[in-house]
């Protein structure tokens, strides 16, 4: 592909960190977690893989998740926040995924929900930032502890099992996930409701954020 310098009439000569690509990365992140299929992945069955029990937690109201079928592609999809329909969910399931902190109008049926959204952005150094990327998962006291497997608690369950299925893997090739206050002040779990019937937990986890290529030099990909 011929270059192009994106940044005329000035050029741009180090790989400071821009960001690049950073708008897609929480959507990878939720297709990655409950295990969307892709041009070279088949997603999985086994209760092993952390996805695979995070997507069956969300999806199955029932004692025994774990017990049951996998969901398949498009039964994950309708658990997504469509923001053509935020009161008119596709199935009785209800949205249980949320791209952003909090949507109220969709709140009301779902009984085990996680949203997912960017936190705080250090700008560690010129080529380098590490971004709090969060999770809230929020269970119906009545479904939370009613799983009847090793897991008393259906949200703990689901925030342990992203931690297990994120830290210290690359996400696009931009940066690798960790959980590690050493690094960011605000990787953490911790205890959370919101006052009514509902109980859970907030994950933080960071992920460093390296600086893209030069854009004095033609791209090669």
């Amino acid at each position: 592909m011929e270059f192009e310098n994106w940044y005329e009439p000035y050029r741009r000569i180090n790989a400071y960190n821009t960001l690049p690509n950073a708008d897609d990365l929480l959507r990878k992140v939720l297709f990655y977690l409950i295990d969307m299929p892709a041009a070279n992945h088949t997603p999985f069955t086994d209760n092993r893989c952390p996805r695979v029990r995070i997507a069956k937690y969300l999806f199955h109201d029932v004692s025994r998740p774990l017990d049951q079928e996998t969901p398949t592609p498009e039964q994950k999809l309708s658990l997504i926040f469509d923001p053509s329909r935020p009161a008119n969910p596709t199935t009785d399931k209800g949205y249980r995924i949320f791209p952003q902190i909090a949507i109220t109008e969709a709140q009301e049926n779902a009984q085990t929900r996680l949203y997912a959204f960017m936190g705080f952005v250090d700008a560690t150094n010129t080529y380098r930032s590490d971004i709090s990327v969060c999770f809230r998962i929020l269970c119906n006291t009545s479904y939370d502890s009613n799983t009847k497997d090793s897991a008393a608690s259906r949200s703990w369950a689901i925030a342990t099992a992203i931690v297990e299925a994120l830290s210290g893997v690359n996400i696009g090739g931009v940066g690798t996930f960790y959980f590690d206050r050493r690094q960011n002040a605000e990787c953490a779990i911790r205890y959370i409701t919101d006052d009514q019937h509902n109980v859970g937990y907030q994950l933080v986890l960071g992920l460093s954020y390296m600086g893209d290529k030069p854009e004095n030099t033609p791209n090669t990909d």
